[in-house]
């Protein structure tokens, strides 16, 4: 039970970075997210991941050792690995290409293409996106 609630708090946050950070990003993991959108929440996430441990850390050293961390890391791997199906829908695959970003030395080929190469311009089979440039 509780894992469905973990679940569910995970893509409440996902949501909420997606409407912060870009307009123009889809509000379910079914949609598409470009790649200037990507980076941007990528780059937010490491920060406030490095900031909320160092945060959590100086308040408290000695209860913040392997849980909190744990817990910490789980939450925004869940929420990236979200956002990375989105991205990988737009680059016209499937959402479950993300599970290679976790995968020691395969890791390279996926993050590379969804940090770096263009998405499918016009429609695929995961929605029509329009680009602007």
């Amino acid at each position: 039970m509780w894992i469905a609630a973990f679940g569910h708090l995970t893509i409440q946050l996902a949501q909420h970075i997606e409407v912060c950070m870009c307009k123009d990003a889809p509000k379910t993991v079914y949609g598409r997210m470009a790649r200037h959108s990507y980076w941007r929440i990528f780059i937010v996430i490491n920060i406030a991941v490095f900031f909320i441990s160092y945060f959590l850390a100086s308040i408290s050293p000695v209860k913040f050792e392997l849980g909190g961390r744990i817990a910490i890391g789980l939450l925004f791997t869940v929420v990236l690995a979200v956002l990375s199906a989105e991205r990988c829908h737009d680059r016209d695959k499937s959402g479950y290409f993300a599970i290679l970003l976790f995968v020691p030395v395969v890791c390279l080929w996926p993050l590379v293409e969804l940090l770096f190469l263009r998405g499918t311009v016009g429609p695929n089979k995961w929605l029509f996106r329009v680009f602007r440039g």
